[in-house]
C-alpha cells in the first residue's frame, strides 16, 4: 500500500468500434456481470448501444477493482468481480456500494459516459468527478444517438479528444459547473 493514491486518478477512453465481438464472445463477456446488469445491457435495441453499455460496466468494475486492491480492509483486496456492488445515486451516478476505505483516497469515486464511438471513465481520490463525452453531430446522426442534433453540449474541460474530434470533459466539482457530478447532466 502506498501513501498516495495517484494510481486511482484514472482517465480511460475506449473506442468501442475497435472491439468486434461475435455472439459467443459478447455472451461470454456479458456473463461476467450480475444478472440485473446483464438485463440492463440487453434492454438496448441496437448492438452498438449494448456494446457501449457493456464496456462501460466493465470499465467501472476495473476501476473499482483497482481501488479495492489498495483497500485498508484486507477482505476487499482480492474481491472477485461479481462481489463488486455497483449502485447508482438518485441522479444515476454509479458508485461502489461497499464503500471500501482506500488508503490515500478518502473520497474515491468515478463517473462514466458513452456516446458515438467512445466510452470514457474518470476517477478521483479526493474531489467528486463527472465526465461527459459528446460525439460530433454527424456521428450522432449516423448512429442514431442524441436525438436532438441542434442541441449543444457544454463540455467541462477538454481532457479527452478522440481522433474523430469526439471530446470528453472532466469536472472535479469546481464552481458552478458541478451539475454533472450530481448526476443532472451538463448541457
Amino acid at each position: 500500500m502506498t501513501d498516495t493514491a495517484d494510481h486511482l486518478r484514472l482517465r480511460w477512453i475506449v473506442n468501442s468500434t475497435t472491439w468486434r465481438p461475435g455472439d459467443d464472445e459478447f455472451a461470454f463477456v456479458l456473463a461476467i456481470l450480475p444478472t440485473h446488469e446483464r438485463e440492463e445491457v440487453m434492454r438496448f435495441h441496437r448492438f452498438e448501444d449494448r456494446k457501449r453499455a457493456l464496456l462501460s460496466r466493465l470499465m467501472q468494475r476495473a476501476a473499482i477493482k483497482r481501488a479495492c486492491a489498495s483497500a485498508e480492509d484486507a477482505r476487499w483486496r482480492d474481491a472477485r468481480v461479481e462481489a463488486l456492488d455497483v449502485r447508482r445515486t438518485k441522479g444515476s451516478k454509479p458508485f461502489h456500494g461497499a464503500r471500501a476505505s482506500v488508503a490515500g483516497a478518502p473520497n474515491f469515486n468515478y463517473n462514466v459516459s458513452h456516446e458515438g464511438d467512445y466510452v470514457v471513465l474518470a476517477s478521483e481520490t479526493h474531489a467528486v468527478v463527472g465526465v461527459d463525452v459528446a460525439a460530433p453531430g454527424q456521428v450522432r446522426r449516423v448512429t442514431g444517438g442524441g436525438g436532438r442534433g441542434a442541441r449543444r453540449r457544454k463540455v467541462v474541460g477538454d481532457v479527452f479528444v478522440g481522433p474523430d474530434g469526439s471530446r470528453a470533459g472532466v469536472d472535479r466539482g469546481c464552481g458552478g459547473e458541478g451539475r454533472r457530478t450530481r448526476g443532472r447532466g451538463v448541457v
